[in-house]
């Protein structure tokens, strides 16, 4: 959606500009829905040569990288002139600001905004905030809401115009005490739409599995990829030129239909089957954009990214599966769950508007129009669907003193009580808050590192013990799940193979060892060793560089908490990164995730014992098949332990999955778990022993008395060693007694990690005997 802001007149891509002046000039907020698919404004020239608007400053917030840089690109160039005049962006690790200080408009992303929020809660200086896509409902832009309502009591000149093509109208126009209403109307073509009964009676087929899909009233949608490849095939014999687009839900179904159009059309050169995921490179991805030669049939394979984030202009057909993915909260445990569920109305008409971009196009949905009735009208908020830990620490910034529950009772749709206790509770557990919701030093450290909560406990003790640069690499693998493989989905057992090269018993460290390999052809002066090592292992450089970027924002984030000296040498800070063994352990030191191996009884078909994984809590987990400890459970070695962060509960599985997955001993569970530690004397075979029992986990562990006496003493010291470092005043130490210290954490560090490194080559020793 474009348009050109000057001082009171906003001149938009159609002829309505007297109409948002004169209601902005009434109301200080305002809502547009529509103005897809317009053209240019012939008005902005007239305004700019009037000077209009010099002292305005604007900021439009879009909910993706791609939208705020692409956007303020185009509208540069209409204006006729350069990014970084007076127009301008700035996206996570990128910007080009607009020449200061008024005149101008920034595009940015939904957390930008919010982080000049937490740092300008009134935004002074800035004039007009626009909120554009507002109905995809993100976080970001539901606590953006919150805070830029608050910003108008600050601000006095502050105007808000909240944007969308398919919005949910009544909710922000009761959110903004029934703010006005602008219909902009659009410039897209017709679109045709035929449901399921109408695609069966039209081209003749039967399609017995979307038929019954549709009549259930209950359960997720299931895909039939056989019967959506019928259509596609009725579509391409029978129908006008033009491209295909098939929404589907996710990779799983990408994968198989693509599958079934390769085999269709093995001998066809008429015909491009081009699938869009994450999972693939950029320059595949963007060979969906190419308009093919005259008589080629282009069919686009994508997931709900196709709605509102990408275009694909020659887009004439659309097959709607009426299926997507959504986080959810997994009842109970606040955690994540991705699950299939039917696509919204709203998101409906999306799809559909896909076909009506260049000429009059058709929408065939693989669901009855009964079906299409029981749908939800919107989107279902994504602050009501996932855990909220990050989203809680963020308004304890923004509101210290107020209490989560009330704070967030103040959003368009609040969550539930529970999901907000939940995360509270998970928070307390961290040390970021107390039990009266009071940000500890601990939280205020945590607001100013773009992690979550959890890793960025993991980069601040790692930055303590010695080990920054391999704890931050691997938060932002961790925080970003960024895939460094091509092709990662057709080479599991390959990529599994080659990080075993890296590290045989964990994903972490192998990540780590990879990137640090990449960074140091980087350095180097053969420009060709860089190629040559992404070749040899099928790795993603651009992917490679955006790691290194953003793990260097990460450590830029760290130096601005001031838990560490400036004046400290990167070797300090980074002397011991090369233990993989320890960087594990501060990864568990903040995730506190465990997995366990244990037998089981298998209650279907015969009674027989299994070896599966678990979480310490009990939950049946699965672990990828691109992990190095992929097939853990085969192995004849006793319990066996491993640590994580994040991961994702499948309906299908009905279990955890996590991909990245460390191998660790009970001595590094003991050593830097969170939570209480039991402790008892029992007779035991050799004399004296001691089984320690660690409540959180419900794990326990039996040693000789002499050694858990001095494995709890060194838990006890590195627990208050780090409390210290967080807890301290640089300003108001003694030069000495920071000398002091440090020497003392340095040998305390030595000595954990001569510990870590002996029990898991003891272990793994163990274990090649017992196979």
């Amino acid at each position: 959606m474009l348009f050109f802001l000057f001082n009171k007149n906003i001149f938009v891509t159609v002829d309505i500009s007297e109409q948002i002046t004169s209601t902005l000039d009434k109301s200080r907020v305002a809502v547009i829905v529509g103005a897809a698919g317009c053209g240019k404004s012939t008005r902005a020239p007239a305004a700019i040569l009037r000077h209009c608007g010099a002292k305005t400053a604007a900021i439009v917030s879009e909910p993706r990288r791609v939208a705020a840089i692409g956007l303020a690109q185009r509208v540069a160039d209409e204006m006729g002139e350069q990014v970084g005049e007076s127009i301008g962006y700035q996206v996570r690790l990128h910007s080009k600001l607009p020449r200061p200080p008024g005149g101008a408009v920034l595009y940015c992303t939904s957390g930008v905004l919010l982080r000049r929020l937490q740092l300008n809660p009134g935004l002074e200086g800035c004039s007009h905030v626009f909120i554009d896509e507002a109905h995809e409902r993100d976080v970001n832009t539901d606590i953006t809401l919150l805070l830029l309502k608050r910003a108008l009591d600050i601000n006095p000149e502050l105007k808000i115009i909240v944007m969308s093509a398919t919005l949910d109208t009544a909710v922000f126009t009761n959110y903004f005490n029934d703010c006005p209403i602008i219909e902009v109307p659009g410039k897209t073509y017709p679109v045709e739409v035929s449901n399921l009964e109408d695609i069966q009676k039209k081209f003749n087929l039967k399609l017995p599995s979307s038929m019954e899909n549709s009549t259930r009233n209950e359960g997720k949608p299931q895909v039939n990829c056989q019967e959506i490849v019928e259509v596609i095939k009725s579509v391409d014999k029978t129908q006008s030129e033009g491209a295909i687009l098939v929404f589907l839900p996710g990779w799983v179904e990408i994968k198989q239909t693509k599958m079934l159009l390769d085999e269709l059309y093995a001998n066809s050169t008429l015909h491009m089957v081009l699938p869009v995921h994450s999972r693939l490179s950029t320059t595949e991805q963007t060979k969906m954009f190419a308009k093919p030669a005259p008589g080629v049939r282009k069919i686009v394979l994508a997931t709900n990214i196709a709605e509102t984030s990408i275009t694909i202009p020659d887009v004439v057909h659309v097959i709607d599966s009426g299926a997507h993915k959504e986080n959810r909260i997994k009842e109970g445990t606040g955690s994540a769950s991705l699950e299939t569920v039917w696509v919204s109305q709203a998101g409906a008409k999306q799809r559909a508007g896909r076909a009506g971009r260049v000429q009059p196009g058709h929408c065939y949905r693989m669901y009855t129009k009964e079906k299409e009735t029981t749908l939800t009208p919107h989107t279902t908020p994504e602050i009501l669907r996932i855990p909220l830990e990050q989203t809680v620490l963020d308004c304890k910034s923004y509101a210290q003193n107020d209490k989560v529950e009330s704070f967030l009772s103040q959003l368009p749709e609040p969550p539930t009580k529970t999901a907000i206790q939940l995360a509270i509770n998970d928070l307390i557990d961290l040390g970021a808050l107390t039990t009266s919701e009071q940000m500890t030093r601990l939280g205020v450290l945590l607001t100013n590192m773009t992690l979550h909560p959890r890793l960025g406990r993991c980069v601040l003790n790692a930055a303590i013990v010695g080990c920054v640069l391999s704890a931050a690499s691997v938060a932002t693998h961790c925080s970003d799940n960024v895939d460094l493989f091509r092709n990662s989905a057709d080479r599991r057992e390959e990529i599994r193979e080659i990080k075993r090269k890296f590290s045989k018993t964990s994903d972490h460290a192998a990540l780590h060892w990879i990137q640090d390999e990449f960074e140091q052809a980087l350095e180097g002066t053969c420009r060709e060793a860089v190629d040559d090592f992404c070749e040899k292992y099928g790795l993603r450089k651009d992917r490679l560089k955006y790691v290194k970027s953003l793990t260097n924002l990460h450590l830029e984030h760290l130096l601005k908490t001031g838990i560490v000296e400036r004046t400290t040498e990167l070797e300090e800070i980074n002397r011991f990164s090369d233990i993989d063994e320890l960087t594990a352990a501060i990864l568990l030191s903040g995730s506190n995730s465990l997995l366990v191996t244990r037998k089981h009884v298998k209650t279907k078909g015969k009674l027989k014992t299994a070896v599966s994984v678990f979480t310490s809590k009990g939950e049946k987990a699965h672990i990828g098949s691109e992990s190095v400890n992929y097939g853990i459970t085969k192995t004849k070695h006793s319990t066996q332990l491993l640590t994580y962060f994040g991961g994702y509960h499948s309906m299908e599985r009905r279990a955890l999955v996590v991909y990245r997955t460390s191998l660790i001993t009970p001595h590094t569970v003991l050593l830097f778990s969170n939570g209480n530690i039991k402790h008892e004397m029992v007779d035991g075979s050799n004399g004296e022993t001691t089984e320690l029992y660690l409540t959180r986990h419900n794990l326990k562990v039996q040693m000789p008395t002499s050694q858990a006496e001095s494995i709890l003493k060194a838990r006890e010291m590195l627990r208050t060693t780090l409390q210290y470092y967080i807890e301290r005043d640089i300003r108001n130490i003694e030069f000495d007694d920071l000398t002091l210290i440090s020497r003392f954490k340095t040998r305390l560090v030595k000595a954990l990690g001569r510990v870590l490194v002996e029990a898991h080559n003891e272990y793994i020793q163990n274990a090649d005997n017992v196979r």
